[in-house]
């Protein structure tokens, strides 16, 4: 489990991934309400065990309307929400118009794999 507790995160946070390419955080996105888009932010700051403060979807106990209404003392398992913007980029190939944050996700990164970080995971 990562400890980062009071981690800043900036635009110019930086570093080598296991695929040889430069990793990236393109963009970072909060929003104190219940929205689906977030509105970028020059910078922010992740809470062990909370997620993003100032971001609706942090704390302990589930924030999404859904989830509350099925159990509201369920553990909060999407504190911090990160899309790649390789994503964005195959989504306005398909005619849509995606910008960072638009899809609430908190963190927008390039050159990680996100949805294999497995160095083995092809």
């Amino acid at each position: 489990m990562l400890n980062w507790t009071f981690v800043k995160f900036c635009h110019t946070t930086r570093c080598v991934s296991n695929y040889k390419m430069t990793a990236m955080v393109k963009a970072l996105s909060k929003s104190p309400e219940n929205t689906l888009s977030k509105p970028k932010v020059p910078a922010i700051t992740l809470l062990d065990v909370l997620g993003v403060e100032g971001d609706a979807h942090m704390g302990t106990t589930v924030k999404h309307r859904s989830r509350i209404k099925q159990d509201p003392t369920q553990p909060n398992l999407r504190q911090v929400h990160l899309i790649h913007s390789e994503l964005h980029d195959e989504l306005r190939e398909a005619g849509f118009n995606i910008v960072p944050g638009q899809m609430g996700e908190n963190i927008t990164t390039t050159g990680i794999n996100l949805l294999c970080p497995d160095i083995h995971c092809s």
